[in-house]
């Protein structure tokens, strides 16, 4: 021990030498995964629920794996050798599980694909409602959407409380809240009370010089009497422009010079009428989006199917491959 002291005392307290690691550094230490950063974006959030995924689980899960996938959206176990399409319930009759060229094919029973049924035409027969294009929601999302639209439907036909003559939006979202503990639909996917009281025009009346009150279209009747399909409809859409619509659009599809143009041109039809113009309606987060159809659709009657981009959607949004 005295000799170490001595030691020291003449050259100094030794050092330790640093060795540089022999250990590789890995990717995921010295920068974020990808996966990382994309969990960072749905972190970021102004307001409402936290961001979701755009495509479904099922979708998703492709080409990560070599077992079957399984969920409650699924009809059956999805392989790799499987096609994964989205349910078309106005085509019943265009899909076949089993396909000569696309093999087996399974359908996700989260993703909707309709028609948006917002043109009217005049021909020969009478008038004709056609699309100009397709909407693609999430089945789960139009059942929260209905949910929160029957409990308003009933809290405004318990009467309006503190002894006022209507209700109001922000009333009815307190209020909301209040019974259910939760804040609803449009609060979590930025959608607004206002705009989703007007998404629903033959259940809720907003009237006043700046819509600031609501009511009951029918005082007696406590349930949701629009068609489910039509609101979804609705939002989809409203992301083009920001307004929702109610009347569909008159489109003129026969030559002018034609004798039946001549005769049903008297007949006029209002245009879409805005019945809401928002910036925030092209922002909204709920899984709905609406894909024109690349060809202008015509008045004539016939039995062939739509373009193969309008039945399936465009696939752009869910996931879902376009045919060639």
């Amino acid at each position: 021990a005295q000799a170490i002291a001595v030691r020291w005392a003449q050259h100094g307290e030794p050092r330790v030498r640093e060795e540089p690691s022999m250990r590789p550094v890995l990717d995921f230490e010295s920068e974020e995964s990808r996966n990382q950063r994309l969990q960072q974006v749905l972190s970021e959030r102004a307001s409402g629920g936290p961001n979701e995924q755009v495509r479904s689980k099922p979708s998703r899960l492709r080409n990560t794996r070599s077992c079957a996938i399984l969920d409650s959206t699924l009809e059956e176990p999805l392989t790799y050798y499987k096609s994964l399409e989205p349910i078309k319930p106005h085509w019943p009759h265009a899909w076949r599980r089993l396909h000569l060229n696309e093999g087996i094919r399974v359908r996700d029973m989260d993703t909707v694909v309709v028609p948006s049924k917002d043109q009217l035409a005049k021909t020969k027969k009478g008038m004709l409602r056609s699309s100009s294009g397709t909407v693609t929601y999430s089945s789960a999302h139009a059942i929260k959407v209905e949910l929160d639209a029957q409990v308003l439907a009933q809290i405004c036909g318990d009467g309006v409380p503190g002894g006022a003559h209507a209700w109001t939006p922000p009333r009815l979202a307190v209020e909301f809240q209040t019974r259910t503990g939760r804040s609803g639909v449009w609060a979590h996917y930025d959608i607004g009370i206002t705009s989703f009281l007007l998404v629903f025009p033959k259940t809720f009346d907003l009237f006043g010089p700046h819509r600031q009150f609501a009511r009951l279209h029918r005082p007696h009747c406590l349930t949701v009497l629009d068609n489910i399909e039509d609101a979804m409809v609705r939002l989809a859409m409203c992301r083009q422009d920001g307004q929702i619509h109610y009347n569909i659009s008159d489109k003129f599809y026969l030559d002018p010079n034609d004798k039946w143009a001549q005769q049903l041109g008297d007949f006029h039809f209002a245009e879409a009428s805005p019945k809401a113009r928002s910036t925030e309606l092209k922002r909204h987060r709920l899984k709905a989006a609406y894909i024109g159809s690349a060809t202008t659709l015509t008045a004539q009657r016939t039995a062939s199917p739509m373009h193969a981009r309008a039945l399936t959607g465009g696939g752009l949004t869910f996931g879902f491959n376009c045919p060639s």
